[in-house]
């Protein structure tokens, strides 16, 4: 049922996969089934990366190429440090969760470990 002629369509920047509309043509009863049975990963390594697909594009260019992973470096950090920033003040807003806060914060260290491996 997947089908990645899309994904050969030149100027698509984006990619939605909406549950609620791909779990009736796989004869399911729950939306979030194609979460538990790894069609949205199928789905999702159908879809190139952008920053390999833009770094394959100057592979040959050693200054473009590092132009290139230096901007998706700063990218990452940015939207990390955001992410972060967020998880925080929802933690610190939510009594349920700041009850919690420790373990949040032990958690995410993963988070932060795995910000970087693009």
């Amino acid at each position: 049922m997947i089908k990645n002629e899309a994904l050969k369509v030149e100027g698509i920047d984006e990619i939605h996969i909406g549950l609620n509309d791909l779990h009736p043509p796989y004869h399911l009863k729950f939306m979030f089934e194609l979460l538990s049975n790894g069609t949205v990963e199928k789905l999702r390594k159908l879809i190139p990366n952008i920053a390999i697909r833009e770094c394959a594009k100057v592979k040959d260019n050693k200054e473009l190429l590092s132009k290139k992973v230096q901007e998706f470096f700063i990218l990452q950090g940015i939207m990390t440090v955001l992410s972060f920033g967020f998880m925080s003040g929802v933690v610190f807003a939510v009594p349920a969760l700041f009850d919690a806060k420790e373990l949040i914060f032990l958690l995410s260290i993963n988070f932060l470990a795995g910000a970087f491996s693009f």
